[in-house]
């Protein structure tokens, strides 16, 4: 997933510059339309690398870091004992009275 979301940010930087590429050469001498179209159109690219950027920072810390820091992961190496499920309510309440399981089975003629 890291290396997916690298490629997705460097996809989006290529794609910037050759948009910006192809305006300058469709449109030369046109600067004073060229770099208005250019702001406006980096603006929603830009948030979004930047928001997919910081969550590559945090997949990447959340992965290497406590390898590279020497420190022991709360998770994941370790194993956890699950706590025990909980009584039913429907259990508690029947306890008194047998189920179909806790029957005898009925006499054979």
């Amino acid at each position: 997933m890291i290396v997916g979301l690298s490629t997705l940010i460097l996809s989006i930087a290529t794609m910037m510059i050759t948009f910006c590429a192809a305006l300058f050469i469709i449109l030369p001498g046109k600067s004073r339309v060229v770099i208005p179209i250019i702001c406006l159109a980096s603006v929603p690219v830009t948030l979004f690398a930047w928001m997919e950027f910081c969550l590559l920072i945090d997949m990447i810390i959340s992965t290497y870091a406590s390898r590279i820091l020497d420190k022991k992961a709360k998770y994941g190496s370790q194993h956890i004992p699950l706590p025990p499920p909980p009584v039913a309510a429907a259990e508690a309440s029947d306890s008194n009275n047998a189920t179909f399981h806790d029957r005898p089975p009925p006499p054979r003629f």
